[in-house]
């Protein structure tokens, strides 16, 4: 098994505990791509623009306003699925700016790897670099550490705290 291939499984196996730890904490349920829970939440100003990142917001319970290539998402891994009501901000990569003002979005968040984009970003709302993943970095703390303050940035403390006590129980 190559390095490349450990990685991408201890990758899946971190976000996978955690989204089963959602599953279970928050009661949601998932019906045509939608998040049907009490607990989940809309966070119209929020933009994600990567695709794991993007599974930790909806295991927090928030359903970002826009996402890179949401079907794309989907036929990867789409667990937490997507709401049909994400917007598509472009490519990974090479975000659609005119979609992302026309968001208005109050918070973007990206990976170290978008930095070349962040000036550009700035510019239409705060950006919240969260790095999940990279050479030399422990899978699962960094998963746990990027939960912990995207959930800070979201305000959802509450669900952080819930999501890690139904993944250290698991």
């Amino acid at each position: 098994m190559t390095a490349g291939l450990r990685f991408s499984s201890k990758r899946r196996l971190a976000l996978a505990g955690l989204g089963a730890a959602t599953l279970a904490a928050s009661g949601a349920t998932f019906a045509s791509g939608a998040v049907a829970s009490s607990d989940a939440r809309a966070a119209a100003g929020a933009v994600v623009l990567d695709w794991p990142l993007t599974e930790v917001v909806l295991s927090l319970g928030v359903v970002p306003a826009g996402v890179s290539r949401p079907s794309w998402y989907a036929k990867l891994d789409g667990v937490p699925p997507l709401p049909s009501s994400v917007v598509d901000t472009g490519l990974l990569y090479q975000p659609n700016f005119e979609v992302l003002e026309t968001l208005k979005p109050e918070l973007i968040v990206i990976t170290p790897w978008h930095a070349p984009l962040r000036a550009l970003l700035e510019r239409i709302a705060p950006t919240l670099t969260v790095q999940l993943f990279g050479p030399g970095i422990d899978v699962y703390p960094a998963v746990h550490a990027a939960t912990r303050k995207l959930a800070a940035a979201l305000g959802r403390d509450a669900a952080a705290d819930a999501l890690f006590a139904r993944a250290d129980a698991a």
